[in-house]
């Protein structure tokens, strides 16, 4: 993937420098991560294209909003996918979307622990 992990400007200027605010949302991601990517796991498996659809549209927004570029980009082929009703390659694609998920869920935490100065 060519996006970054993480891009810090955008994400202070999605939320207007507001590190709190940074904070806050990104422990609420890192509670419904887990879940989203269960969603997609499951959809996946089951052949449920809407559902990969839906729930790769909903981590897509919440990686963006936080400035994880590499899981919104991830997101959006499983989304496309999903609304293609195509899934042939979508295993492959939600390989990828956990890898970099795993990448942003660390730097996440680090930020609800000790903030986005600690994040390089």
């Amino acid at each position: 993937m060519s996006a970054p992990v993480f891009d810090k400007e955008s994400a202070m200027e999605r939320i207007d420098g507001d590190q709190e605010l940074l904070q806050e949302l990104a422990q609420i991601v890192l509670e419904d991560l887990p879940n989203l990517l269960e969603d997609i796991r499951s959809a996946i498996a089951s052949g449920d294209a809407s559902t990969v659809d839906a729930a790769a549209h909903k981590l897509k927004g919440s990686a963006g909003n936080l400035g994880g570029m590499s899981v919104l980009e991830a997101s959006q082929l499983l989304e496309s996918m999903g609304r293609a009703g195509d899934l042939s390659q979508a295993q492959d694609a939600f390989q990828n979307l956990e890898a970099e998920a795993n990448k942003l869920q660390a730097i996440l935490q680090t930020i609800v622990k000790q903030g986005l100065e600690h994040v390089g």
